[in-house]
């Protein structure tokens, strides 16, 4: 996930223009933005590579070394 320009937690857009373009956590369970507006987000810590995605898509090295400097380390 990143945080947009107005503070809101939204998804994180590697293509997006800046702030949605620099993760600041990994959200680590689904959410049906319908019905919840909080959910659990990993913000320092080791993650599973094979769980992590983004757009539905396997986690990039320049995502992963993104994360590795906010302190997020998947393997």
């Amino acid at each position: 996930v990143a945080v947009n320009a107005d503070g809101k937690v939204v998804p994180y857009d590697p293509a997006g223009a800046s702030p949605v373009n620099d993760p600041v956590g990994i959200l680590i369970t689904r959410v049906d933005t319908d019905n919840e507006d909080i959910a659990p987000v990993l913000m320092h810590g080791c993650a599973n590579a094979k769980s992590v995605s983004v757009n539905g898509n396997p986690c990039d090295e320049d995502t992963v070394s993104l994360l590795r400097k906010k302190l997020i380390f998947v393997r």
